[in-house]
């Protein structure tokens, strides 16, 4: 069950008086889904299978858009961090890392919770992060490096993609992380509270 103090926020929205309370339901018993829609964090084909299962409505955008906006690589293009950049082979890995003289991490992609982040202290590649990086390369993936940053605060935001490719928040969760980035936890809820 969520925390208490979650439960006790939740109840006294409004919108919650309105619609009463959510009521739990296991997620093998298909009889508490047939007829409803599918309303997921994010898109996933996980997620669309169990939903066509259940015979609930499912929509979700085209895969390759999914793929596209999901890339750290996408993200990146709005990045403000100036000794950031995208690495697309060896070459460029070791001339980055020569320049950067601070700690580093490296991302893949699609790496997610922390996971896929690889914080270097040197101006030499691991084996272990050359490894990963050709693994990337090979997938015509490039590697995401930054300089290393002192985390203030986490979060993330969630958008609706319509069929007609419009889109619209949905909201934005604040995320408990350990100090090497590594997700813990998610705190959702109304944007005063985050």
């Amino acid at each position: 069950m969520p925390d208490p103090d979650y439960l006790i926020a939740l109840q006294e929205q409004t919108n919650w008086r309105q619609e009463g309370f959510p009521r739990l339901a296991l997620l093998n018993d298909k009889s508490s889904f047939q007829g409803r829609k599918c309303l997921s964090w994010g898109p996933s084909r996980q997620v669309g299978v169990w939903a066509q299962a259940c015979e609930m409505k499912y929509d979700s955008p085209d895969w390759q858009i999914v793929r596209l906006i999901n890339s750290k690589a996408f993200s990146f293009q709005y990045t403000h961090l100036s000794e950031a950049n995208l690495v697309f082979n060896e070459f460029a890995l070791n001339d980055w890392m020569q320049k950067t003289t601070a700690k580093k991490v490296f991302k893949t992609c699609f790496g997610l919770a922390g996971q896929g982040n690889f914080l270097i202290d040197g101006h030499i590649p691991s084996p272990e992060l050359l490894t990963i990086c050709r693994k990337e390369w090979s997938q015509k993936r490039p590697i995401i490096a930054e300089p290393w940053l002192d985390r203030l605060s986490d979060f993330s935001t969630q958008w609706l993609i319509h069929p007609n490719q419009t889109f619209e928040l949905i909201g934005a969760t604040r995320f408990n992380s350990d100090a090497w980035g590594t997700y813990q936890g998610t705190l959702a809820g109304p944007q005063h509270i985050l």
